[in-house]
């Protein structure tokens, strides 16, 4: 509920994780129903962004 609500708030390319235990986040992130390009854009491009990687 957290990510679609930030999803729709904010956009898919800024999106606050509304976790800090990796392994929680991790474990909800992998069951959720997403099209096949938000969970790299939320996991990855995200955090190359933020991290200027």
């Amino acid at each position: 509920m957290a990510l679609r609500l930030g999803m729709g708030s904010l956009g898919r390319d800024r999106n606050p994780h509304p976790f800090e235990d990796m392994r929680e986040a991790a474990a909800w992130f992998d069951i959720l129903e997403l099209n096949e390009t938000d969970p790299v854009k939320i996991a990855r491009i995200n955090a190359q962004k933020l991290l200027r990687l």
